[in-house]
Parts: structure tokens; C-alpha cells; sequence
């Protein structure tokens, strides 16, 4: 029969438990609020208060947002200024050759002023990660993703993770690595969302506790869940200043739960993160303030600000779904080349302390070379070379390079000269995107200076994802992109020529393919697209491309499906073994074949309505389930009433008064070993992940001394006030599809299976529902119609037999 399914396949995704978002219905809770009522005194209203802390949240985001990215600017400019300390003076072009390959004096220094402090302080920002609080490494998006998912991560969102994260990812993207602040930013605005609703000595903060009264109405699972949410969209509105942008990337990646109320909410959360950061940015710049504060500076609103408006055309299309596909293909090897890297690292790097500590120093060693000895290898290029015939010029052809040569390296060059390479790896990712973008530049950089660039980060930057730094890969995964789009505008310009004067024509431009080429990378990457393609318009102000962009997102994340890979951040997900429910699993079998009795647990733990101390510290004691459905025997089996968790039962159990000294044996059986749980033979107890609900060494000892002794046999407790009436319940019938969806949607915890007189006979958890076990159970050899599953429930209750 269906219902026969009572083993799982066993990984290491079985370590972590989920957590309900539906609110519980207790007898206690039920009169306190039922008496409220009798008294004319209803719950105040909260809706204010929601409203304030999601502006609280978004603010303090903001403010985040905007320490963060100065900070990062003071340490960049430093390095830049050590740089020019031992870079060449620049003279006139007439007494300078313009071939810098002639002089490498200075390279030698010029890699000690910014390997070792490049490395130094790397090594720092390691060192924060390694021996102060490893949860703070990577992005923590993906351990974002899987917490309002559902799942139970702990000490993953609180002030300790935050205070690391901003630290490292500071010295980080500061020290020159290919990584980019937006993914920790992102993180650390779920945690600013979690302290929505988080007591104070929860967080960290005892000192604060005087603030736990704004956020007593917000305890429930479901208010932390939204704040952390609203918290999200924050850190992408403020990272990116795309508000817009925050809200859909909250609903297309992060939220697995989601109503209108709640997207109103997240949209005010990400214009305060926004306001705030541009009202500090535009005040304030390395931190000395401007004389100015209300006024929102055009250069900092606008992250990557094209400087030129170009006119879409319908003939663009047709490179643009070639740049599409070809992007999109970028994306998967980004992928699949940070998947190889995860691989290596969970290997034969991190199982070694020393190793984990030292791996980012090393590629910033890498890097830094690369980025002090690769531009020496190239010739200077003029900056305006309209009308002149030194060599080189003819590659520039049409115009200028560039009007701003503050934004373009000379790098040893003479004045009135800039070095290409040099532009690109040695300015922060940020800006070596905006110069990527520029338009009406069409020569800036030729094929070699973009593919060595590319060639040298794409690797570096896919094998930082994962080191013990906080880094995030949406600002590599742009500049990679950027790269791939301005190579095609390149050979596009060199095919069909280009005229800035012509309407018709100024669509050929390797700036304006820049920007394609990043938002379909990330596209490729991630799969988003709404989100991709609205913060490429809010980063860029280039409302006129919006079609182009849309264009090219589309094909991309077609051509990265079609590959099978998975996205960036599931795919991460996947390695960190978090037991992730996607929107439709990703499974061969015909679910809608199959029903809620093929996937339960048949082997379930019950308690009775009003048991002994004795029967519930056994009960607790042999197995480890952090739920028990609560039944009364009927003519027809175990009927449920309701659900009561482990937590509760040891509370119980402690409040009842009931000794474990009587016993002594039964104390220390946990301390001597005498004592083991019933666990399939072969296999060993897991550690639980759940702090408030962990069966921990005092509640062992506990326990089995309550077990034990003689006193608990007469002491009996009725579960009847406790009793979690909202349970959900499925017939065995159910069909299996619909059972995925409803038990994802409502944030479940556990759903009990009931048969047709409603007695329970399976249970099923998230591990039920996890693809490996999905495609275990729906086997075709175990496929039997609901109607016969009901025809032998039937029979089973009347004689005991089944048919086959």
C-alpha cells in the first residue's frame, strides 16, 4: 500500500529541522484571549509600530550601506595613493617614450607597496572568519534563502555575525580581491530584520534589553520572517540604490512567502535604505562633509550613470540574443567553476585550519602580481588622438577616448597617456564597471586588454566565493559580464562601423553592449530576470535599453536552464546541504501519480492526552523527534487531536515538580554510557541544530533520571491545555504534488496523515519531501490508485486484510 514507506534516504541535510510560520492554537492562549474579549478589552493594534520598525530596519540600512562603501573608498584610495608614490613621474610625451615596457625599475617596488599590504590585509579579514565567527563567511545568501524557507540555521542572525561580517567584508573588497560588498550587505540587512523581532539577550545585545518592549508584539516566526525579508530588500536597495530593484529580488529569489501587505511593506522598507544612503553619501564624502545635506548628487544616486543616452533599434535585437546566449553561457561556467572550487576547498582546505586562513592571502598574492605585472606588459595609448598620426591612433578612429583621464591609469605613462590594463585591474570592481559602461569610447580598450582581463578574473573572482572572507559575487559576475558585452560591441564597431552622428547607428556601441552583457551574465548566474532588468535600469538610468535588457536577461536564463545547472545560490545551497524546498521539485517521477501515504513515516511516536511523567520522559527518550501528535485510541485506531513539541514536554515535565535525585542510577546513566537511545543499528545519533529545543546534556541527565525513578510513575499530566489544535492533517490520499506545495506555502513543520476514520498513520516532515526522497518513494513498482488505498483502509479496519 502507499502508506507503507517508513525509511528515508540519510544525508547530511537530516542535521538541520524546520520551523512553522502558522500560529499555534493552545488552550491557554485561546482562553486568555476568549477572557480578553469578555472584558471589552481587545489586543491593541500594531500596525503603527510595523510600520515604524520596517522604517527603523530600512534606515538602519541605510546607514550600514553607507559606512560600508565609504570605508571601502578610504582603504582603495590609499592603496592608490601608495602606488603613486612609486610609479614614474609623468613628464611630457615628448621627453617620455610612450612605451612604459622600457623602464620596470619601479614595478619591483611597486609589488612590494601592494602585494604585502594587499595580503596583510587580507589576512585579517581572514582572521576574523576563522578564529571570531565563521558564520559570517561568504555572502550569506544562500543561508538567507534557506531560513525563510523554513529552515532552522542557527547563530547565523545575530549581532556577533553582523559585527564580523561588515568587518570583513570591508577589509576584503578593500584589499583588492575580485569580490564585491552587495552579497554580505544583503545578509547583514536580514540580520538588521531579525533584530525587528528578536529579544535583546537573543541577540547579543543584553545592554538593550530596554528595547524589548517595541519589539514584544513581533516575537512570532511570521514577524521575523517579514522583517528579515523587509531587511533584504533593504541591503539590495541600499547596495545598489534600486528600491524597485530590492522588492522584486525579495520576491523572485529570497521569499518563499509572500502577500500584498508584506510586498508594501518590504517597498517602504527599500526607499527609507535608499533615501538614507544617498542622504549620507551626498553629505558626506571620505567621511569630511560637504557644506551640503538634503541634496541627492546626481553621482552618487546613480551607481553606474551612462553618460550618454542611446537610442534602442530593432536591428540591436539580433546581437543582443546572440549576447544573450553567449552571457548566459558565461554564467554556467561561473557557476560550474565555483561549484569545482567548493569541491577542492571542502577537501582538502578547510578541514585544515591553517590552510582555510591562509588560502585568501594567497590569492591576493595571485591577484596583486597580476595586477602590477600584467599592465607593464602593454604600450601606452594616447588620450586624444583626433587628428593625429602617432601610432595607435588608428585604432581609435572615430573620437577621443575618453574626457575624463581621471578615471583612465597612466601608470608610468606621460601625460596626455593612460595604460588600458592598468584602468581595469587596478580601479575597484565598481569602477572598472562604470568605465566599461562609458559610452561613445568605442577603442578605449581593444580585444587583448578586455580577454587577459577576462581571463584572469573570471577564475580568480568564481574561486573567492567561498574563502573565509565575507564576499559576494554580484559585482564580479557584472564586470565579468561587462567584459563579454563590450567584446562584442568591439567586433560589432570593427564589422559594421559606427557613427555617433547618426540616430540609426549610435546603438553600435561596445558601452552600451557592456551593459547587456553584465545584466544577461547575472542573469545567467542567478536565473532572475524581473529583478536583473529593473536594477539595471535603476543602476544605469538607461530607461531607454529597458527592452534590450529584457531581451537579453530572457535568453540568457533560457540558455543557462537549458544546461541543466543550477542557479548560483541553489547550487550553494545544495553544498552546504540545507534541506531546501524549491517552488516544484526538480524530480523524473509523475508526482501527480502519487499521494501523501507513498512519502510519510509510518513508524509514528504518539502520545496519549494525559500520560505519566514516567511514559513522557521514555517517549522522549528513544526517539529524537522534536514533534508528537497527541491521540486518543478509538475503535479504529489513534485518533489525532493535536500536536505538543518536545520542548513542551520538558517543560512539563520540569514544572511538575519531578525529582531525578530518587534515582541516582537513572541520573548518571547518561554521564556513565549505560544508557543508550534506539537508533537503527549502524547509524548514530545526530547533533541537533535547534538551540530552545536541543535535547542537551542537562535534559538527557534529566530525562532518564525522570525515567528511572519511581516518583514519576504516579504523577500524570494533561497535555490538554497545551495542546496544538491548528495541526494540519492530509488524508492518505492526498494527491503528493498538492501535498509539496501545500506543506511549502504554509510554512509547515510537520503534517500528519490521517486514513479515512482520521486516525493517524504517517507523518511527514521536510526530509519527506526532499528531491532524493520524492524520487525513492514515487516509484512506479509502489504506484497504487486512491482507490484502492481506501478500499484496503477499509478492509484493514474490518478483517485485517489487504489486497495487493
Amino acid at each position: 500500500m502507499g502508506r507503507r514507506h517508513s525509511e528515508m534516504l540519510t544525508s547530511k541535510k537530516d542535521e538541520f529541522e524546520s520551523q512553522t510560520y502558522l500560529p499555534s492554537v493552545r488552550g491557554v492562549h485561546f482562553d486568555g484571549l476568549h477572557q480578553r474579549h469578555l472584558d471589552g478589552s481587545p489586543e491593541p493594534s500594531t500596525n503603527f509600530l510595523r510600520w515604524a520598525m520596517n522604517g527603523f530596519i530600512g534606515f538602519a540600512c541605510g546607514v550600514t550601506a553607507f559606512l560600508l562603501k565609504e570605508s571601502i573608498g578610504v582603504i582603495f584610495r590609499s592603496r592608490a595613493v601608495l602606488m603613486d608614490s612609486v610609479l614614474p613621474i609623468a613628464t611630457d610625451a615628448d621627453s617620455h617614450s610612450s612605451d612604459i615596457t622600457q623602464e620596470r625599475g619601479w614595478l619591483l617596488w611597486g609589488w612590494f607597496c601592494l602585494a604585502p599590504t594587499s595580503a596583510a590585509i587580507v589576512l585579517l579579514s581572514s582572521s576574523i572568519i576563522v578564529f571570531l565567527e565563521p558564520k559570517a563567511a561568504g555572502s550569506g545568501i544562500p543561508e538567507t534563502m534557506s531560513f525563510l524557507n523554513g529552515i532552522i540555521i542557527p547563530k547565523t542572525f545575530t549581532l556577533t555575525v553582523f559585527l564580523a561580517k561588515f568587518m570583513s567584508c570591508l577589509l576584503a573588497v578593500g584589499s583588492g580581491l575580485p569580490v564585491g560588498p552587495e552579497g554580505p550587505m544583503i545578509h547583514m540587512g536580514a540580520i538588521l530584520g531579525t533584530l525587528g523581532s528578536v529579544p535583546a539577550r537573543v541577540c547579543g545585545i543584553a545592554p538593550l534589553r530596554w528595547l524589548d518592549g517595541f519589539v514584544k508584539p513581533f516575537r512570532t516566526v511570521s514577524d521575523r520572517r517579514d522583517f528579515m525579508s523587509a531587511g533584504v530588500a533593504g541591503g539590495v536597495a541600499a547596495a545598489f540604490g534600486a528600491p524597485i530593484g530590492g522588492l522584486l529580488f525579495v520576491a523572485e529569489e529570497i521569499a518563499t512567502h509572500w502577500r500584498v501587505a508584506l510586498g508594501m511593506q518590504i517597498f517602504f522598507t527599500a526607499m527609507v535604505a535608499c533615501s538614507t544612503v544617498l542622504l549620507f553619501a551626498s553629505a558626506f564624502e571620505d567621511f569630511q562633509f560637504t557644506g551640503h545635506f538634503g541634496i541627492f548628487r546626481e553621482e552618487v544616486a546613480i551607481m553606474f550613470d551612462v553618460n550618454k543616452a542611446t537610442t534602442a533599434n530593432i536591428s540591436m535585437f539580433l546581437p543582443t540574443i546572440l549576447l544573450g546566449g553567449i552571457a548566459g553561457l558565461g554564467g554556467v561556467v561561473f557557476i560550474r567553476l565555483t561549484l569545482l572550487a567548493t569541491k577542492f576547498r571542502n577537501r582538502y582546505i578547510k578541514p585544515h585550519r591553517l590552510r582555510f586562513l591562509l588560502e585568501p592571502v594567497a590569492i591576493s598574492l595571485v591577484y596583486s602580481s597580476c595586477v602590477v605585472l600584467i599592465p607593464s606588459l602593454f604600450t601606452c595609448r594616447q588620450l586624444e588622438c583626433e587628428g593625429t598620426s602617432e601610432p595607435g591612433c588608428e585604432r581609435v578612429g572615430l573620437s577621443a577616448v575618453d574626457t575624463q583621464p581621471r578615471v583612465l591609469l597612466g601608470y608610468g605613462c606621460p601625460l596626455g597617456w593612460y595604460n588600458p590594463s592598468a584602468s581595469l585591474f587596478i580601479h575597484s570592481g565598481e569602477k572598472a564597471i562604470q568605465i566599461l559602461f562609458a559610452r561613445g569610447y568605442h577603442y578605449e580598450f581593444d580585444y587583448l586588454h578586455l580577454l587577459v582581463m577576462s581571463i584572469v578574473y573570471l577564475p580568480l573572482s568564481a574561486y573567492c566565493n567561498g574563502i573565509s572572507c565575507s564576499t559576494g559575487i554580484l559585482v564580479p559576475s557584472l564586470l565579468n559580464g561587462a567584459i563579454l558585452g563590450r567584446l562584442l560591441g568591439l567586433a560589432l564597431t570593427d564589422l559594421c562601423g559606427a557613427d555617433t552622428s547618426d540616430s540609426t547607428r549610435e546603438w553600435i556601441d561596445p558601452g552600451a553592449f557592456a551593459l547587456l552583457g553584465a545584466a544577461a551574465f547575472l542573469a545567467g548566474a542567478t536565473r532572475l530576470a524581473m529583478a536583473i532588468t529593473v536594477i539595471m535600469v535603476e543602476i544605469s538610468n538607461d530607461g531607454h535599453f529597458i527592452l534590450p535588457i529584457m531581451s537579453a536577461v530572457l535568453v540568457a536564463k533560457w540558455v543557462a536552464d537549458f544546461t541543466h545547472t543550477p542557479p548560483i545560490y541553489h547550487a550553494l545551497i545544495d553544498r552546504k546541504n540545507f534541506p531546501y524546498l524549491p517552488e516544484a521539485p526538480h524530480v523524473n517521477a509523475p508526482l501527480e501519480l502519487f499521494t501523501a501515504g507513498h512519502v510519510a513515516t509510518n513508524n509514528v511516536v504518539t502520545v496519549a492526552m494525559k500520560p505519566t511523567a514516567r511514559s513522557v520522559a521514555r517517549t522522549l527518550l528513544s526517539c529524537e523527534h522534536n514533534g508528537f501528535p497527541v491521540t486518543f485510541d478509538s475503535y479504529n485506531g489513534p485518533v489525532c487531536l493535536g500536536m505538543v513539541t518536545r520542548e513542551q514536554l520538558i517543560s512539563l515535565l520540569r514544572s511538575r515538580g519531578v525529582s531525578a535525585s530518587d534515582d541516582m542510577e537513572g541520573a548518571s546513566a547518561i554521564e556513565n554510557g549505560s544508557y543508550q537511545r534506539r537508533h537503527p543499528q549502524g547509524t548514530k545519533p545526530r547533533a541537533r541544530n535547534i538551540p530552545s529545543e536541543a535535547s542537551s546534556a542537562e535534559d538527557l541527565h534529566f530525562l532518564s533520571g525522570v525515567a528511572a525513578t519511581d516518583q514519576s510513575m504516579g504523577i500524570t499530566i494533561d497535555l490538554e491545555p497545551y495542546l496544538d489544535t491548528a495541526v494540519v492533517t492530509v488524508c492518505e490520499t492526498f494527491p503528493l504534488r498538492n501535498t509539496y506545495v501545500l506543506f511549502r506555502s504554509m510554512g509547515l513543520r510537520h503534517l500528519v496523515v490521517v486514513d479515512v476514520y482520521h486516525c493517524v498513520i504517517g507523518i511527514i516532515t521536510r526530509h519527506n519531501l526532499l528531491e532524493a526522497n520524492l524520487e525513492a518513494s514515487a516509484s512506479v513498482e509502489r504506484l497504487v490508485t486512491p482507490t484502492v488505498i481506501l478500499r484496503n483502509s477499509m478492509r484493514i479496519r474490518a478483517n485485517g486484510s489487504v489486497e495487493s
